[in-house]
């Protein structure tokens, strides 16, 4: 059923976003590595990107990438000649590999996170990707969203929801309330084939009814490390037409979606991408 899915544009929206992967941020690409990576980025529509600035230190500090400032020169330069509307966004993780070290309930960590921030205003917005799945950290999470808000008026803040959070009652009415863009990611989900696509089809329409859509970017898999939660079945193809099915059900709503990674992608993946999305 959703396999063999019909094709329709109805559910493309202003740009769709993606995660860079760390080369961008921790290795050293060259002028022409970064304009080939805009260029096809470009090409497939995508304008959104989050550039890892990698994870929160247990004092709520964090080391600014070496590469940040060259990156973001040679980009901006080339997105302003080429006239590509490309917007980066600063990617922050209190957790790598699963491991959290921020304690969201010291006040202190809380405002020296949101102080360390001022270095990266050369960034549209910051994007915080924190894992945390007890209902009492997700009020010290708000707290932490109130003190960025409070700090940087002007600045756009997304964050990446996980999906139990929404189940806990008014956190998702307070995130909408403190920040621009909410994103929730379908992978992970242990389903393969056709009862993954199914399961996106319900996540979609359930996102929707929840959050709105106007806001809302939908992180769907392009990578390929196999996991309990991530088995091979959990293809792009099968996350990007049960979006579409469950899209449809709210049309005209346009939903954005944000390939997660950029780095793990393939070739197939990118063909993947420009035909059951970005055409």
């Amino acid at each position: 059923m959703f396999l063999g899915f019909g094709k329709s544009n109805s559910c493309r929206a202003f740009g769709d976003a993606v995660y860079l992967s760390d080369y961008w941020s921790e290795g050293a690409p060259s002028a022409r590595e970064i304009e080939n990576l805009l260029v096809r980025l470009h090409k497939f529509k995508i304008y959104q990107c989050y550039y890892s600035i990698g994870q929160i230190a247990g004092d709520g500090s964090f080391k600014y990438p070496e590469q940040a400032e060259s990156f973001m020169w040679e980009a901006d330069g080339f997105c302003q000649r080429k006239k590509y509307p490309m917007k980066f966004v600063a990617w922050l993780r209190n957790a790598r590999e699963g491991k959290a070290n921020v304690d969201l309930r010291s006040e202190a960590v809380l405002r020296n996170l949101s102080y360390c921030m001022r270095y990266l205003t050369m960034f549209k917005g910051v994007h915080l990707d924190f894992e945390f799945w007890a209902e009492e950290q997700g009020g010290h999470f708000g707290r932490l969203l109130e003190i960025v808000k409070r700090d940087y008026p002007n600045y756009s803040i997304s964050v990446l929801a996980r999906r139990p959070w929404l189940k806990w009652r008014g956190f998702a009415e307070r995130i909408t309330r403190l920040v621009g863009d909410v994103e929730v990611n379908v992978y992970d989900s242990g389903r393969e084939g056709e009862a993954y696509a199914m399961w996106c089809s319900q996540q979609a329409d359930r996102l929707i009814n929840l959050l709105g859509n106007e806001r809302l970017i939908v992180t769907v898999p392009a990578f390929h490390t196999p996991s309990e939660r991530h088995p091979p079945g959990e293809t792009l193809m099968a996350a990007l037409r049960g979006l579409r099915h469950g899209i449809r059900q709210h049309a005209p709503a346009r939903v954005r979606v944000a390939l997660y990674r950029e780095g793990e992608a393939t070739e197939q993946d990118w063909k993947t991408f420009r035909s059951e999305w970005a055409h």
